[in-house]
């Protein structure tokens, strides 16, 4: 993965940083927030629901993380929240709801169900089991307690009330690492405070050495690795500045942000790039309009 150095120092004056502190926009987060844990309840039951009906193994904790952080990620980009600290707060509370509800919900179907013919006999038989069908009052705890005690079979392994406590938190620390592999990255994406919208992806691809130079100079990055590179340019879907650049080879990155009329130069550059490997692959030869130096009024990007 490539490593990102800081932005240029002749650019990194622009406000504001993308990548520095946003502001907390409290209605945003609260909006975001009831999404989340309203997601995180839903795939709860339906994991409760796959696991009993279909397969115990399909919806494994680890994959209900990834599934929520990927939500929570969708739905952050959807309601504009850039604050990091609530985003992380806010994940933490809705992975604390599916690790819970993975329990709560088989608990109001178990008081939901009337004693059957069989745990009537049973209780009968049994005191134990008498206490526990005549129970159905029991709070969330007590139950909770009551499924560990006799223990669980875990493959050819057999857990104890204490070791099925410890695979429950073991559980819960997997939807919540699953959470956090998604979320963390994706809040430390490009994020414009000014108009409270993240950056896009506007392109991406690579170019060839010389191209990358030729960037590397509008920039002032200095020397740069030798070979291809891979380009990505960033920018606010509400029209922002600052823009973004990045040049990665395989090892090591660079980013920059730079204003509109430096933009516009680098799309340039890419343009006649690609326009010559066309033509190269073409059979052709670039054209001395092709390799003129492109001027400060490129088109505008997207």
């Amino acid at each position: 993965m490539a490593i990102m150095q800081p932005p240029s120092p002749t650019l990194s004056s622009l406000q504001p940083n993308p990548l520095g502190k946003r502001r907390f926009r409290p209605l945003r987060f609260v909006v975001w927030l009831a999404g989340a844990i309203l997601i995180a309840a839903g795939l709860a039951w339906a994991s409760t629901q796959v696991s009993e009906r279909y397969a115990p193994m399909l919806l494994t904790p680890l994959g209900c993380g990834l599934l929520l952080g990927l939500l929570l990620a969708l739905g952050m980009k959807a309601v504009g929240a850039g604050h990091r600290t609530s985003l992380l707060s806010g994940s933490l509370v809705a992975a604390t709801v599916l690790a819970a509800g993975q329990h709560y919900f088989p608990y109001r179907a178990w008081k939901s169900q009337a004693p059957s013919g069989a745990a009537v006999i049973a209780a009968q038989a049994f005191p134990e089991v008498a206490d526990r069908v005549s129970r159905r009052d029991a709070s969330f705890i007590q139950y909770l307690r009551d499924e560990a005690n006799p223990g669980k079979s875990l493959g050819s392994y057999e857990l104890g009330p204490v070791g099925v406590w410890l695979f429950w938190g073991v559980s819960a620390l997997a939807i919540l690492v699953g959470t956090a592999v998604v979320i963390v990255p994706a809040t430390r994406a490009p994020y414009c405070d000014r108009c409270g919208r993240w950056y896009q992806s506007l392109r991406f691809g690579a170019i060839d050495n010389q191209t990358a130079r030729a960037i590397a100079s509008l920039v002032n990055w200095g020397d740069i690795p030798h070979g291809d590179a891979r380009f990505r340019l960033w920018g606010c879907t509400g029209g922002c500045e600052p823009d973004g650049c990045e040049l990665s080879w395989l090892v090591s990155g660079r980013r920059a942000w730079i204003d509109r009329q430096t933009m516009n130069t680098i799309v340039k550059l890419i343009d006649l790039s690609a326009a010559a490997q066309q033509a190269f692959k073409a059979g052709g030869r670039p054209t001395a309009n092709q390799n003129a130096q492109p001027t400060a009024d490129a088109r505008q990007t997207e």
